[in-house]
């Protein structure tokens, strides 16, 4: 609050000193900027848990009947007709580990599109959105379990982010959408 002026030259100088005081006082100390954050949305597959970044999700649709494609890589178990088109449906367990059992009508998939790209998932659960730390550097480190190319990195309580962009032109789940 600033003091009150009056007339004459002694409250000019008694207003202006409490003025400079006030300017003169040390700034608040500013905070650190907040680390910047991506949102990805969690799915649980097997026994690993994964997650992709938000924008490149377009939705989750319950799996309708499966049709499976004969000669295709064993992480494509089949293809759905979603809105008019044929999605192939991608199950990320058979790159890590022995193929699992044939999906059944109902579970999850996450619908996923980058470029001219799209693909279903193929998920035991969705658990939900998160917020991450967006940092870029990858922490994959360990290649010979077939990581590197597909995830961004693996962040500390074991989720798996993972690069659709990379995965879509993996040549273990590569497939030509091209018209």
């Amino acid at each position: 609050m600033q003091p009150r002026l009056e007339s004459g030259p002694q409250s000019e100088t008694t207003v202006l000193r409490a003025r400079a005081r006030e300017l003169a006082r040390p700034l608040a100390p500013a905070s650190a900027p907040a680390p910047a954050t991506q949102s990805v949305l969690v799915f649980a597959t097997g026994s690993e848990r994964y997650g992709v970044d938000t924008v490149d999700v377009a939705e989750v649709v319950a799996l309708p009947n499966l049709t499976p494609v004969p000669l295709t890589p064993p992480t494509i178990v089949g293809v759905m007709n979603h809105r008019g088109r044929i999605l192939p449906i991608v199950d990320l367990v058979p790159l890590f580990g022995p193929p699992r059992p044939a999906p059944v009508p109902g579970a999850p998939i996450v619908v996923v599109s980058v470029g001219d790209v799209t693909l279903g998932l193929l998920t035991d659960d969705v658990v939900g959105v998160a917020s991450v730390l967006a940092d870029t550097a990858s922490l994959v480190s360990h290649d010979e379990e077939g990581w590197r190319g597909i995830a961004r990195r693996i962040v500390a309580d074991g989720l798996v982010l993972l690069d659709i962009g990379k995965l879509a032109s993996d040549q273990r789940v590569a497939v030509d959408q091209t018209p």
